[in-house]
């Protein structure tokens, strides 16, 4: 089965524009932290999006080293080429379930928030497993459940209360938040040395930043562009009350929750 290509068009750059900074940056940099002491030279980062973990890997790569960055989308690889101008960066489009690499050809692969989008969720572990060396190291992250994420929660009541036919993809970013589901999908890979650990972020964004983000940077969007004028209009005043008085006694501020995951290719006689 392919693994779909869920940002196209201008969601891709209104997806780095809205959710980059606010939502997935300090996720990425809780992953490069990770990496900052790791033996890296030849690394694979697959679902690569807009480029928020790109930036910071390639700091970490040494002269002689390799990164390329993987995506399923072409537009969310442009996006991520205009914003992270490095020539040492490797670009290609690639379903990750189905790697255009060799056995053993990387030494750590890295991947944010992309594994509970590809329908074959195993096929795409035993890929990375084939592709890293002996020793290799795989680093991941996905979100926690949806109760975790009070602003996620928001959005799918008014959705739910506003259109009868709400789209499905509001769960599925939310839909790999199942810590012994993750661990079984490493094992039966073959991945030892399995850690898997709860990572808690405060985000924060002027609600029109979020609304326009909702509306023209999420998987949602396309569903909503099918709706009238007066419906978005509707759904945007709707939001902005509802995010005031949730979050406005805050700052803005909102939390985030993710789980990080990290798996080592090696032998059990090792």
């Amino acid at each position: 089965m392919s693994q779909p290509n869920l940002f196209e068009g201008s969601v891709a750059l209104n997806y780095e524009r809205y959710s980059g900074p606010a939502v997935l940056e300090p996720f990425a940099l809780d992953l490069a932290d990770r990496l900052n002491n790791e033996p890296l030279k030849n690394v694979l980062e697959i679902a690569c999006g807009t480029g928020r973990v790109t930036r910071h890997l390639i700091k970490l790569i040494p002269a002689g080293g390799k990164l390329i960055a993987t995506d399923i989308s072409v537009d969310m690889l442009e996006v991520a080429r205009s914003v992270v101008p490095d020539e040492k960066i490797s670009w290609l489009v690639a379903d990750a379930q189905q790697l255009p690499f060799e056995n053993g050809s990387f030494d750590h692969v890295v991947c944010q928030f992309g594994l509970m989008f590809f329908p074959d969720k195993s096929k795409a572990v035993r890929e990375i497993y084939r592709v890293l060396a002996e020793g290799g190291k795989f680093f991941f992250n996905v979100w926690d459940s949806m109760e975790k994420h009070p602003r996620a929660l928001l959005f799918k009541k008014i959705l739910d209360e506003q259109f009868d036919d709400g789209p499905a993809e509001m769960e599925l970013p939310h839909s790999l938040h199942d810590r012994n589901f993750l661990r079984r999908l490493l094992v039966e890979a073959g991945f030892n040395d399995i850690r898997i650990e709860e990572v808690t972020r405060t985000g924060y964004q002027h609600p029109d930043d979020t609304i326009a983000g909702f509306s023209n940077g999420a998987m949602v969007s396309k569903f909503l562009s099918t709706k009238t004028e007066l419906q978005r209009e509707t759904l945007n005043k709707r939001l902005k009350e509802e995010l005031v008085n949730a979050f406005d006694k805050d700052g803005m501020r909102f939390p985030m929750t993710a789980i990080v995951g990290e798996g080592v290719k090696m032998s059990l006689q090792n």
